[in-house]
């Protein structure tokens, strides 16, 4: 058995950075050299054969040949901080990346929750203070910056709206307010995929484009905020910029340009969209992946389903089978480990018994039977690291632990009335995510449902608490 492990919040909430060393340059025509996941590619100068890509785990990469061969721009970008830290070549997740109009050099990128930007081409990267009214937990999903006062950038959220500032981060300020179609109620704005500087708006943060990640539309403000949208190109939009207008003769005269995949698409008038030059291809995902994975990934691929929590599956599970078929969906999402770490189904392993996690609603072999014989891809929800029975059993060993306290790490609600005397409870229970141990009794689930045909394993919770002490 593993010795209870008294870390202290430092470790577990505020890793320090990871040393960085450069990735070796990709080409498609160099088998043999290891080739990074693109997830997006992004113009710098067409005409010059300069684009960038972000990645998954290889940060961002910038191409001086049309994309032929692709070469690391890493430096100052946070490292992937990932247990046992053996690693030092990969980076976060690039989750948006975009160059300013015309100056390809000048270059901003984000991760979920960081923003950077580089004046260099990405030879190196400094990092840009993200503050109020920026919430705490926005994740980034889009950004921009001005070519004409490259102090100005644009950041937009999921779900928690678009914010400009003027000074690289000194102040930032909330467009939300000033475009009312983005909100979707209960203090929700919409999630955006996409953002550009209008070019013929400099200094002022008036002029601009956006792409509403589930709405779906392209929305355009050329003067003021008076706004103009359009339905998107086919595929969603990944990447707006500006292009002066052909044949107009003049540099004055823009033209709003949507990427989407590898295609790149032109507004033209009446609010349509006409094709334009592509991007370079990103390689073959398969080649990436392997045929094993990239089959799986197919089997998987475009299906639209259902989640089920293991009450209804245990008790209406033909209702929603047949709710699924009559609604031409193809998978269902049970909770098989749930939010509590309750094992919901008949599990053979010994040690969810022994931690007392087990509480059967479902009889697993009946829920596959029946869901297949629908057509239906099933899939198993598994909670990882909130995880109530495994906190608690045997003194709380496998707890995230409290250094300050020397104790389990908790997060304390009040629940008496006002004038009475204090009372809390504790509500969410998590485990420690550096435990190997925590990550077998996990992994064994996973097998084991994969073993009695499961056809997909969901891993959620994969994360640290978010609310509560967590900066102890």
């Amino acid at each position: 058995m593993m010795p209870r492990s008294r870390r202290r919040p430092a470790t577990a909430f505020g890793l320090l950075l990871l040393c960085l060393l450069p990735l070796a340059a990709w080409s498609q025509r160099q088998p043999g050299v290891e080739r990074p996941l693109i997830e997006q590619v992004v113009t710098g100068s067409a005409d010059d054969g300069i684009y960038y890509a972000r990645t998954r785990h290889h940060g961002v990469l910038r191409s001086l040949d049309g994309g032929g061969s692709w070469h690391s721009r890493n430096t100052g970008l946070p490292a992937r901080q990932v247990y046992p830290f053996e690693r030092r070549d990969r980076y976060q997740p690039i989750t948006a990346l975009s160059s300013a109009q015309g100056t390809p050099q000048l270059l901003v990128a984000a991760t979920a929750s960081n923003l950077f930007v580089s004046d260099d081409a990405g030879g190196s990267w400094q990092r840009v203070p993200v503050s109020s009214p920026v919430g705490r937990n926005s994740y980034l999903t889009a950004v921009a910056r001005s070519a004409h006062e490259p102090a100005q950038l644009l950041v937009g959220t999921s779900f928690d709206g678009l914010y400009w500032t003027g000074d690289l981060g000194a102040t930032w300020h909330d467009l939300s307010v000033r475009i009312p179609f983005l909100a979707k109620g209960a203090g929700f704005v919409e999630e955006l995929s996409a953002v550009a500087f209008h070019p013929g708006a400099a200094g002022r943060p008036g002029g601009l484009a956006v792409a509403a990640g589930f709405g779906g539309m392209v929305y355009e403000a050329v003067d003021g905020w008076t706004w103009q949208g359009r339905q998107p190109p086919e595929g969603g939009v990944a990447q707006l910029r500006y292009r002066s207008k052909p044949g107009s003769g003049t540099e004055l005269e823009w033209q709003l340009i949507a990427a989407t995949g590898r295609e790149q698409w032109a507004a033209v008038d009446g609010g349509g969209w006409e094709a334009t030059r592509g991007l370079p291809s990103s390689g073959d995902r398969s080649a990436l992946t392997g045929r094993a994975t990239s089959e799986r990934l197919a089997v998987a691929a475009d299906r639209s389903g259902i989640y089920v929590s293991a009450s209804s599956a245990a008790e209406r599970l033909p209702e929603l089978i047949a709710l699924a078929n009559r609604h031409s969906l193809a998978a269902i999402v049970v909770d098989l480990k749930d939010d509590f770490g309750r094992i919901t189904y008949d599990t053979q392993l010994a040690t969810p018994e022994a931690v007392g996690a087990v509480s059967p609603q479902i009889r697993l072999a009946s829920l596959l039977d029946q869901a297949h014989a629908a057509g239906l891809y099933v899939v198993a929800r598994l909670v990882v690291f909130k995880d109530e029975p495994l906190y608690k059993w045997e003194g709380s060993r496998l707890a995230i632990w409290d250094g300050e306290r020397d104790g389990p790490w908790r997060q304390l609600h009040r629940i008496a009335g006002e004038g009475e005397e204090p009372r809390f409870e504790q509500r969410e229970f998590w485990v420690d995510p550096f435990s190997p141990e925590v990550w077998r009794y996990n992994v064994d689930i996973a097998a084991e449902l994969a073993e009695r045909g499961i056809d997909e394993v969901q891993f959620d919770y994969i994360r640290f608490p978010s609310d509560g002490p967590n900066q102890r």
